[in-house]
């Protein structure tokens, strides 16, 4: 498990990317032996979406940005921030583009 690696005397050091409950949890063990931690928690990577920008092109952007990897990466867009002017006509592509996502075995 995790844990028993963290607490193994042999690395020096602990590197997670995850929620912050698990950043506890390896910094806890990783005190035992005051080894280094690097932790990576609970990060949200918003993206901007201004008035003059290509639809087709950002929707097909922050559709792979959100669902790369099931959306389980540090980078996978949590937060869309679009400009009033074009709200509606985005969020209507992006549904769109959600929907159409095919899911399960290739």
């Amino acid at each position: 498990t995790g844990r028993a690696m963290v607490e193994h005397p042999t690395p020096a050091m602990a590197s997670i990317t995850g929620s912050v409950r698990a950043g506890i949890q390896v910094a806890e063990s990783a005190a035992k032996d005051v080894k280094r931690v690097h932790l990576e928690l609970g990060g949200k990577a918003p993206v901007v979406v201004f008035e003059d920008a290509d639809i087709a092109k950002t929707v097909s952007g922050v559709s792979e940005a959100g669902f790369f990897n099931a959306g389980q990466d540090c980078t996978a867009a949590t937060r869309v921030l679009v400009h009033e002017s074009i709200h509606d006509e985005f969020v209507t592509a992006l549904a769109k583009a959600a929907a159409d996502t095919k899911t399960g075995q290739p």
